[in-house]
């Protein structure tokens, strides 16, 4: 479980990293939107997880890893 957590982590900080340098970069040429249009469909396709409904993240066993740090406290 931790091992995933930090690989999720850790893949979430890649991807926010090559998009805070990719997005200004791409935004920033000669023809803008027009040819960046597909940004958001690729944003998507590489991270689903908006797409998916809060209910199957699994807060629950996020929520059971925080009521066990609590009874260790």
């Amino acid at each position: 479980m931790t091992l995933a957590f930090q690989l999720s982590v850790f893949a979430l900080i890649a991807t926010s990293s090559i998009l805070l340098i990719s997005v200004p970069i791409v935004f920033a040429s000669p023809d803008g939107w027009s040819s960046t249009s597909l940004w958001i469909g690729l944003v998507f396709l590489v991270n689903p997880s908006p797409l998916v409904p809060i209910g199957s993240r699994g807060e629950k066993a996020l929520h059971l890893g925080i009521n066990n740090t609590k009874t260790l406290l």
